[in-house]
């Protein structure tokens, strides 16, 4: 700040000093007029700026959550698929136990009979053959092939929806991981955006600190018996400038009429 009033005052007479206290207080007059819509804007950055990072943060709390739970029912539904198969093959090995059971206690024509089955016939009638001749000598054995045959049935049925679902849950995942490469593109662009914010925030704050402690110390320079002059509009005219379109922008954006280009700018 010192330097800053260095600067403004170096090339000035102390005799036209009344006339830059007197252009600045006219000035932070018409600040302090729109020191409200200001203060508003000023909050409303900050709190944009609060609410990108806490929207950036969700997304990635969401995503990992939702990665979590995918690769949970991934691995719950491979370990499915895993005793899934592991039951079909109980069920074959025991109906193969049963069947050798069963043709060493048949007659010669029951034993002949399968025999014609295994050889001719698919391994679904072979079952069949197995347990008509079952029915004739060990009705029990036969309800037992029937029991077995129906719970092979629906695992194999399960073992299929199983299966797509791994599928779905793989897609799931790989599409998850995609999103993945989009988010950390997305929050390190809301990051960037809210830094702007900030860094705009700050200057405003640092400008307005500027402004007024210059005006403060001309205050105390200048006796209020001194001849007021026009000198001071040629000096601050660039800073006038500046502050006056920070000011603006901030009025614009409190009353929500900022457009692309003053964005921009």
């Amino acid at each position: 700040m010192r330097q800053f009033t260095v600067a403004m005052l170096e090339d000035v007479d102390e005799c036209d000093y009344a006339t830059m206290k007197e252009e600045l207080e006219a000035f932070t007059i018409i600040l302090s007029e729109r020191e409200q819509d200001a203060r508003k804007a000023t909050k409303h950055f900050s709190q944009l700026a609060d609410d990108i990072y806490l929207f950036a943060s969700r997304i990635d709390l969401v995503h990992e959550d939702a990665d979590v739970h995918t690769k949970e029912t991934l691995h719950a539904a491979k370990h499915r698929m895993a005793d899934l198969h592991v039951g079909l093959e109980q069920i074959s090995s025991d109906t193969n136990k049963m069947a050798a059971a069963c043709l060493a206690s048949f007659r010669a024509p029951a034993i002949l009979g399968v025999g014609v089955a295994v050889v001719t016939l698919s391994p679904d009638t072979f079952v069949r053959a197995i347990m008509s001749a079952a029915t004739l000598g060990h009705p029990s054995s036969s309800s037992q092939f029937v029991k077995m045959r129906h719970r092979k049935n629906d695992l194999t049925t399960e073992m299929k929806t199983c299966s797509k679902e791994i599928m779905q849950l793989m897609d799931q995942a790989d599409m998850l991981g995609h999103y993945k490469a989009l988010l950390i593109r997305m929050q390190s662009e809301l990051k960037e955006h809210s830094s702007k914010i900030d860094i705009f925030v700050n200057i405003w704050r640092s400008l307005k600190m500027d402004l007024y402690s210059f005006e403060e110390q001309l205050r105390h320079t200048v006796s209020s018996k001194s001849k007021i002059t026009k000198l001071f509009q040629m000096k601050i005219a660039s800073s006038r400038e500046l502050y006056t379109t920070l000011t603006f922008s901030f009025q614009q954006y409190a009353k929500g009429f900022i457009d692309k280009e003053d964005e921009e700018t």
